[in-house]
């Protein structure tokens, strides 16, 4: 018998602590009235195939992502394939953790704690259903937060390459080591733009419109939600559930470091400087190669677009919004 509510566990999360919520849950859910008699099954991520994912999701009624943003971004593109989906729920277990954010989850607590560990599986019961738009980047790559080029992208990059090398390793596991390597590799980077010219055309309410740039800009961020890159507030307005995203240009570093100190102190905005469209389609023309970068995690496959990038809506997926606090 297939579980109705299927756990998806990232064990490296959280400094390895995620390990230890598998197993938290693997003792807590055959006592738990709601997950017992094989209604509730914990799965390793790295342990599941993509044909076995299928076979497990197809059945579920519920799949909780318990790690960070990437992992979430790792289970969309399989819950796409499914007619229907199953509802996504999160236990946040990274860095970043701005999709749970939008869900209202608590991102703060010791989820490797039993007694909070409880109370969550009680929250993600006592959860509403919400939507959860799904954009494509030239019907290829997927994302449900943001999409970005530039400044970011290659600190993603660099910081994906760097932790797995063997000084690296010798640092202690957790959110704090992660955020210190981020810097380090601001301050490498700290000179890379992305040269012009830069060509934007964009769909919003039946009107096309035209933007072209003609000098460097640090980033161009294409997002989903009101915040970005571990709680900066990139668009306050913004739904996730309305069919429309934002496109933010980044052209200075006063800019980039003001979007990144919304993120202490949410009464900043970004600056004039920083310019933001809402679209609904969208096509991006760069006339010289950068990285790019997907709800956190590095981008392949942009190489092959010559600098054409086409985004638009996907899908929608039902996500769980927590209704109330820990």
């Amino acid at each position: 018998m297939h579980p109705e509510y299927v756990f998806i566990v990232n064990p490296s999360s959280g400094g390895g602590k995620g390990e230890i919520v598998a197993r938290l849950l693997e003792k807590m859910l055959p006592q738990h009235p709601a997950f017992r008699d094989g209604k509730g099954g914990v799965f390793r991520a790295s342990q599941v195939g993509s044909e076995e994912f299928h076979d497990i999701a197809a059945c579920a009624k519920t799949l909780v992502a318990v790690g960070g943003d990437g992992t979430a971004h790792y289970l969309i593109p399989h819950l796409l394939k499914l007619s229907p989906p199953p509802a996504l729920g999160l236990i946040p277990m990274g860095t970043s953790n701005d999709l749970a954010r939008a869900l209202n989850v608590s991102v703060g607590e010791d989820y490797a704690n039993e007694r909070t560990l409880s109370k969550t599986l009680e929250n993600l019961l006592e959860a509403r259903q919400s939507g959860l738009d799904v954009f494509s980047v030239n019907e290829r790559l997927f994302f449900s937060n943001y999409f970005s080029i530039g400044f970011d992208a290659i600190i993603v990059r660099d910081f994906d390459d760097v932790r797995k090398s063997w000084w690296a390793r010798l640092l202690p596991h957790g959110r704090t080591t992660n955020n210190f390597l981020y810097f380090l590799m601001g301050l490498k980077n700290a000179g890379f733009f992305i040269d012009p010219p830069l060509e934007i055309d964009f769909l919003v309410d039946r009107e096309s419109n035209h933007v072209r740039v003609d000098s460097r800009v640090r980033a161009i961020i294409v997002s989903n939600l009101p915040v970005y890159a571990g709680g900066c507030h990139i668009s306050r307005d913004a739904r996730k559930d309305d069919g429309v995203f934002e496109i933010t240009i980044i052209r200075s570093t006063y800019d980039y470091l003001t979007l990144i100190a919304s993120r202490f102190l949410p009464f900043v905005r970004l600056p004039h400087g920083a310019a933001q469209y809402h679209a609904r389609r969208a096509t991006l023309r760069l006339h010289s190669p950068s990285p790019a970068q997907i709800d956190g995690e590095k981008c392949a496959g942009i190489e092959e677009s010559r600098g054409v990038l086409n985004i638009s809506f996907h899908a929608s997926l039902r996500v769980l919004s927590v209704t109330s606090g820990m």
